[in-house]
């Protein structure tokens, strides 16, 4: 829940555990869902020496998700959209598979995407399908790394190293290939991956950022 102190934004973090065991999990997925443990002076530094016109809004953070098949989902509709259109086909998935946890609307996990008509989903069926599909893969194995889902048909290096940067917060996956990225690196060839790293990923949001 986000709010507003003394002027300053917040996140106000509310949980219930069966396990107190669970706590130390549940902290440390917090802080990488929120980047708290980088250094982003330090990261910020290093791409500035890159190309000094590079951070044109200071103090992003990798924001991440709870899992690999949320950001690979979130990647699979996001492509070949906007932005704004691939947030609103998340809302309608979100909001029409109606998974509920401690009664909160959470988002569907992938065995409660399995075997569902997809059809309420503005976009081609081809796409729809690729969903389908990872959907089933990681209902049937849950723990596969991102890098294996090459072999499904519609997922590609983009959305696997959407899903590496956004699911497991990889912090050095410049996404060369991404059509806003490529526009920035179209004049600024020093920001590549070698010069970029170990802060690739940094580097693919300050680059978003200058067509934001």
């Amino acid at each position: 829940m986000f709010a507003d102190l003394n002027g300053e934004q917040t996140v106000k973090v509310e949980f219930e555990l069966e396990q107190v065991t669970k706590l130390a999990s549940l902290l440390s997925g917090i802080k990488r869902v929120f980047d708290l443990d980088t250094d982003i002076t330090a990261v910020e530094s290093h791409l500035s020496a890159v190309d000094e016109g590079l951070i044109l809004k200071p103090g992003l953070r990798l924001p991440g998700v709870w899992s690999a098949w949320e950001a690979g989902a979130r990647a699979v509709l996001g492509q070949q959209v906007s932005v704004k259109a691939a947030i609103g086909q998340l809302n309608l998935l979100t909001e029409t598979m109606d998974q509920r946890l401690s009664g909160q609307r959470v988002f569907p996990t992938p065995d409660h995407v399995v075997g569902k008509d997809l059809s309420f989903l503005r976009m081609p069926e081809s796409r729809k399908e690729t969903l389908s599909r990872l959907a089933c893969h990681l209902g049937e194995h849950p723990d596969d790394h991102p890098d294996n889902w090459l072999a499904l048909k519609g997922i590609g290096p983009w959305t696997i190293n959407y899903a590496k940067m956004r699911g497991l917060s990889s912090p050095d996956l410049l996404l060369s290939s991404d059509l806003i990225v490529k526009k920035y690196l179209v004049d600024h060839n020093e920001v590549n991956a070698e010069h970029t790293a170990p802060w690739g990923s940094y580097a693919t949001l300050h680059c978003w950022s200058h067509f934001s």
